[in-house]
């Protein structure tokens, strides 16, 4: 198994575990988890893998399909020197939902010009799995 993905499962457990202990236990729980696994790889022009370029997430319901609201990040992450990156985002309470999802890409120098991304319609359910959506983005230098 992929090593960021045994991460990512790692602390999705250790994050309910704590909301658990938060809430006073299993019976405090007012509602289900819903979630979507967003990864992808972000490369240069040259198809050469962008590493260490800072990646925020986001999501906002979707109203009939359109993603026209404001979409702040809720999650991060580095990418590493294969371009890859990943994040979570969830709603608690939620029987689940169809979601926009916005792909931040910064870059840490000046050499390369930030790239966004977003997906209409992304459905997260909360059958017990985590569905998943990939966003792969391409940076183009400065000055193009």
């Amino acid at each position: 198994m992929n090593p960021r993905l045994r991460l990512l499962q790692a602390s999705w457990v250790a994050c309910a575990a704590a909301m658990f202990a938060a809430c006073g236990g299993p019976n405090e729980i007012d509602g289900p988890i819903s979630a979507v696994r967003v990864y992808g790889r972000v490369t240069t022009n040259d198809a050469n893998p962008a590493e260490g370029v800072a990646m925020h997430i986001g999501w906002s319901p979707a109203s009939h399909g359109a993603c026209d609201g404001e979409i702040a990040p809720i999650d991060s992450d580095t990418t590493d020197a294969l371009g890859a990156y990943s994040g979570t985002v969830w709603n608690w309470g939620s029987g689940g939902f169809t979601a926009c999802i916005r792909v931040i890409a910064e870059p840490a120098g000046a050499g390369l010009l930030p790239d966004t991304a977003l997906r209409a319609g992304v459905v997260a359910s909360n059958d017990g799995r985590q569905d998943s959506v990939a966003v792969n983005l391409v940076l183009r230098p400065a000055g193009s």
